[in-house]
């Protein structure tokens, strides 16, 4: 009951609002023209594109609409600055800027730079230009003398560098208001006028239509009428949509659990009908998405489940072959973790195979099961054979056979004694003495040489 009384008390102010809209539009009053021009009266041009709200930006409001203007379309930026007289604004782009003060601060006012200038340049004769000169003179001293003694000017070129000038100087700091949005021009303000008011023309036609007794009031029953029915359609869409809000909330959280699924197999939501809210109404049609939702969310959990336990069994396998040192079903379990990561498998969910996405990992988790009976019938063998070295000697015990030996040195018995060689010399060279840091790893490579060096003498045959 309450969200009928809701709905009445909001179909009712859009009645009020939608009327009144219908009887005023705003307009913008200013003295002068819109283009800047001076003017002793007072025109009005009326705002087209606005939703009547503003904001407040600089300690100023500012606006963002256009008015109509000689049968063009002005917006408020270009009315302002036609109409500010100072040089605080200016405007850049589609964003209005004010000047708020000036602060000091260090202008270049000359770049640095080198150039190559002219210069004379003093030179006197060499020793031997003099002798040459004075060769066969009965005083060849005197004359290398004179000679030598005569000036020489020659032009050269000479590199001149300068460094950069600043002076300080005041700089105007500019504020910029919201893009698109600018103040009221000086002196105007925004008015609801009646479409009747608009111009003096229109005024006398209207009062004449008035006082006639056949007018039909042009077509104002029929505009409010068409207003009653619009707003009665919307009305009652929004009562459908009110009384069935639970049950599309309903949908759109288990729409919300589907996305989270798909987002646990490593899948971005692949359909945009996981993300969209859920609209209808009819009831009936929204049950009915309700359950196929429900019924997604069902095959997701468990295609999830099985998926976790194929992960698992993976994980088992794999600890167990290190744990072992069985290295013949590293393939094996490479190949599973790229069947569970595969794209044949999330190609079944993005298209809802549910089926066969079962099929394919049930059997892979078969195929792990069986695996992982393989490996412990074969551990099993070798303990009542009376093998040893199921696993690694630790870091205080050496190698006492030759299986203990391959276990230590991460090798197969089948590996040539030249990889062996190869592989205890990388280790050797990994855990050398030289690079100890304390007292303490010194006795850790101590220890761990001397399992290396006894792994080596039983592969090579010298420890039986």
């Amino acid at each position: 009951m309450g969200s009928a009384v809701k709905l009445l008390i909001s179909t009712i102010c859009c009645l009020i609002i939608g009327v009144a809209s219908l009887a005023a539009a705003p307009y913008l009053e200013m003295s002068g023209s819109c283009d800047g021009g001076y003017s002793n009266s007072t025109n009005r041009f009326k705002i087209i594109g606005w939703n009547g709200r503003n904001k407040q930006a600089l300690s100023e409001r500012v606006y963002d609409f256009s008015v109509e203007c000689n049968g063009a379309s002005k917006h408020i930026m270009e009315l302002f600055l036609a109409s500010a007289s100072s040089g605080r604004y200016r405007k850049e782009g589609f964003t209005l800027f004010k000047q708020e003060g000036t602060r000091r601060k260090s202008v270049k006012v000359r770049d640095s730079g080198c150039k190559l200038v002219p210069e004379r340049k003093r030179t006197y004769p060499s020793d031997a230009e003099a002798r040459a000169a004075c060769r066969g003179v009965p005083t060849p001293m005197a004359c290398e003398l004179e000679y030598q003694g005569q000036d020489r000017w020659i032009t050269v070129q000479v590199e001149r560098c300068w460094r950069a000038q600043y002076e300080s100087r005041d700089v105007p700091v500019w504020k910029p208001f919201p893009s698109g949005y600018a103040p009221l021009p000086p002196g105007a303000r925004i008015v609801q006028v009646s479409e009747r008011q608009s111009t003096s023309t229109s005024t006398q036609v209207e009062r004449s239509r008035s006082q006639s007794p056949t007018s039909s009031g042009d077509g104002s029953g029929f505009g409010t009428f068409m207003v009653f029915g619009l707003l009665a359609g919307v009305g009652a869409a929004v009562f459908l949509k009110v009384s069935n809000a639970p049950l599309s909330n309903r949908i759109s959280a288990v729409r919300q659990s589907i996305a989270r699924q798909y987002q646990g197999f490593g899948i971005d939501i692949p359909a945009e009908d996981f993300r969209r809210p859920a609209y209808g109404f009819f009831r009936k049609q929204l049950e009915d998405e309700l359950a196929e939702q429900n019924s997604t969310l069902s095959a997701l959990k468990e295609s999830r489940e099985l998926h976790q336990q194929a992960s698992a069994l993976v994980i088992d396998l794999e600890q167990l072959c290190g744990k072992l040192n069985y290295k013949k079903m590293d393939g094996q379990i490479e190949s599973a973790k790229e069947v569970l990561k595969s794209k044949v498998l999330l190609s079944l969910l993005k298209g809802k195979d549910w089926h066969g996405f079962r099929d394919n990992v049930v059997s892979l988790t078969e195929a792990l099961h069986g695996h992982i009976a393989h490996i412990q019938s074969l551990n099993t063998e070798d303990r009542h054979s009376g093998k040893q070295g199921s696993k690694r000697p630790s870091d205080d015990e050496l190698p006492t056979s030759r299986q203990e030996a391959y276990r230590l040195l991460n090798i197969s018995e089948d590996t040539p004694r030249e990889v062996a060689n190869k592989t205890y010399r990388a280790l050797a060279k990994k855990w050398h003495f030289d690079k100890a840091t304390d007292e303490v790893d010194w006795q850790r490579r101590d220890k761990k040489m001397k399992q290396l060096n006894a792994a080596k003498e039983y592969i090579l045959g010298k420890r039986t």
